[in-house]
């Protein structure tokens, strides 16, 4: 998040469809987790603008990797926000699951 105040985006490993988590001994996590949680972050500091873009991070990724297990082990972090906050990617991801 920090990275986004500064350069409006923030990095993600688009080649690779895990990302390491450090605080579990080195589990791998999907992207897609990874993007819903800077949605997630944003709707807690009200970041509109990260919200936006971690949507359409999801969507490239969801278009990208058609992983439908990763894709569903992402909807619990998609559903734990908000309603207001995850409804663009509530959408994005109704739209794949179509």
């Amino acid at each position: 998040m920090v990275e986004y105040m500064y350069t409006d985006d923030y990095s993600d490993p688009e080649e690779e469809s895990t990302v390491e988590d450090d605080t579990d001994g080195g589990k791998e996590l999907p992207v897609l987790f990874l993007h819903t949680a800077m949605a997630a972050l944003a709707d807690k500091y009200d970041i509109q603008g990260l919200i936006a873009l971690a949507t359409e991070k999801y969507t490239k990724c969801l278009a990208n990797d058609r992983d439908f297990a990763k894709f569903l082990d992402s909807i619990p972090n998609i559903y734990h926000m908000p309603a207001e906050a995850s409804k663009p990617l509530r959408e994005a991801a109704v739209e794949f699951a179509r």
